[in-house]
């Protein structure tokens, strides 16, 4: 480890000032000396009193607070790396909560130039999965919400350049591009917590970040390192194949309607029987893993409102898909 490293830890925000308190805690109380590191909180354009609140705080380090109109979370983190005196720019998300020492453990990882970051570990306590939620865990993932870059490196690649899906990725893969490693610590250790399924939360994820797009984007300009360490689901990957009788019962019923066959209309009706049945089973197993038979009926309600609208769901990542495919050229089925 390079001793006494000046640490900037940029925390973009957007109107989430009560999960921001419980992250700000964690940052203030870092093993690493606190003369050491400054935490910059990069506020997305928030309007719920962050800003206030951020300026009311007694921290035990520097602590910066800057503003901009809301633009997104990659802009958001350039922002705040914009505004840093760091040599090492630790980036964390304003929901979790960082290890003790989160920032100490990092920084052995930093032995010569050729280091131009690294990755830690990130999991979600057992107590916060429910029927409707998903925990967050990676090992050595390029997500931001626990990950180090030297200035230097974040500089030479021009830092973020995606706005709200995919920005951490495209990130990582410019930087090792550009010739540098990005080693994995076990050691360096952030609670995220579980990704709660509600509809509007689905929607966000499924319609909002656009996934399927912002994946060809990717394959485009990454083709063999989006290969090989994303997996990306293709049409004839096993996660797609799962889809395919809900792909051709959309295909029947378009078919029906304009040729007037019954037998095709016959077809498209069985094939939406079952894709309904085989999808309420699919998404069970995604939701109610490693929970009660009592979760599950205490949620029940929420339960059905997300299998009636999950086909529109299915639909959204097709169309995405596709959409992307036609923008950046590429072929993924």
């Amino acid at each position: 480890m390079i001793e006494n490293l000046k640490v900037s830890v940029i925390v973009p925000t957007y109107n989430r000032k009560n999960l921001l308190e419980r992250c700000l805690k964690s940052l203030f109380e870092q093993s690493y000396s606190h003369d050491s590191y400054e935490v910059v909180v990069a506020d997305d354009g928030s309007n719920d009193g962050t800003g206030e609140f951020v300026k009311s705080l007694k921290s035990t380090c520097k602590l910066v607070y800057v503003w901009q109109e809301n633009k997104g979370r990659g802009p958001a983190r350039n922002f705040g790396a914009a505004n840093s005196s760091g040599e090492v720019l630790a980036f964390t998300d304003d929901d979790c909560v960082v290890d003790r020492n989160w920032i100490k453990n990092a920084l052995k990882e930093f032995t010569g130039e050729k280091v131009g970051g690294v990755r830690g570990r990130t999991i979600t306590d057992s107590g916060e999965i429910t029927p409707l939620s998903r925990p967050v865990i990676s090992e050595g993932g390029d997500q931001t919400c626990n990950i180090f870059y030297t200035k230097k490196a974040f500089n030479h690649v021009g830092g973020f350049k995606l706005t709200q899906f995919r920005e951490d990725t495209d990130l990582a893969f410019r930087v090792r591009d550009a010739g540098y490693e990005l080693p994995y610590n076990s050691s360096i250790i952030v609670k995220h917590p579980a990704d709660r399924y509600t509809l509007k939360n689905l929607f966000k994820k499924h319609t909002g970040l656009q996934k399927g797009y912002w994946d060809m984007y990717l394959l485009k300009y990454y083709h063999k390192r989006f290969k090989k360490e994303i997996a990306i689901a293709g049409i004839f990957s096993p996660d797609i194949f799962m889809n395919y009788p809900f792909y051709l019962s959309a295909v029947f019923s378009v078919l029906s309607f304009f040729m007037f066959s019954t037998g095709v209309f016959v077809m498209s009706l069985v094939l939406m029987l079952y894709v309904y049945f085989s999808s309420v089973l699919i998404i069970t197993n995604e939701l109610c893993r490693a929970t009660t038979f009592r979760q599950m009926v205490k949620y029940k309600g929420e339960l059905l409102q997300i299998f009636a609208v999950w086909w529109i769901l299915m639909l959204a990542d097709l169309w995405f898909h596709i959409k992307g495919m036609l923008k950046f050229r590429v072929f993924s089925f």
